[in-house]
């Protein structure tokens, strides 16, 4: 008998203690990071490499680039 609810109860029970122990303050550390990273992008602004921009891809399972996207941070805000 025991078996067989702590194999009805055992699921239900690991899904609601993994919802309880989850950091109560992930959810504004993200915000905080997402936000500061924002306004750091933000207040730069982003022009293509002088090698320009090559779109190549490798054929593999997924579409990866031949190389990788290059740009220049110069000062000031882009618009």
């Amino acid at each position: 008998m025991l078996t067989s609810w702590g194999q009805i109860l055992g699921p239900l029970l690991l899904e609601q203690s993994e919802l309880r122990r989850v950091c109560p303050g992930k959810a504004m550390g993200l915000a905080t990071v997402e936000l500061s990273l924002a306004q750091l992008l933000q207040g730069v602004k982003w022009v293509p490499s002088d090698f320009g921009v090559d779109l190549s891809e490798n054929p593999k399972l997924s579409s990866e680039m031949k190389n990788s996207l290059a740009c220049k941070a110069m000062p000031g805000m882009s618009v």
